[in-house]
């Protein structure tokens, strides 16, 4: 796990930060392919399962963070 080897809090301040960031970037890409794919319930469902995913490492991330304090 990348937090648990930074060695900085900086570090994993910034681990943090690049997470949230690659979660938007991902709910944002769920939303254009939502919208030029709305006929396809299928693979809205795979787009959100993996947006999903990615919220779920941002928790993490933060649960990780908020227990290193």
């Amino acid at each position: 796990n990348l937090i648990n080897k930074a060695e900085t809090e900086e570090l994993r301040s910034k681990i943090a930060d690049i997470a949230l960031k690659l979660a938007d970037y991902s709910l944002e890409i769920a939303k254009i392919l939502h919208e030029t794919n709305k006929d396809n319930n299928n693979t809205w469902k795979y787009i959100a399962g993996g947006v999903s995913a990615c919220l779920a490492v941002v928790v993490t991330v933060a649960t990780v963070l908020s227990n290193k304090k």
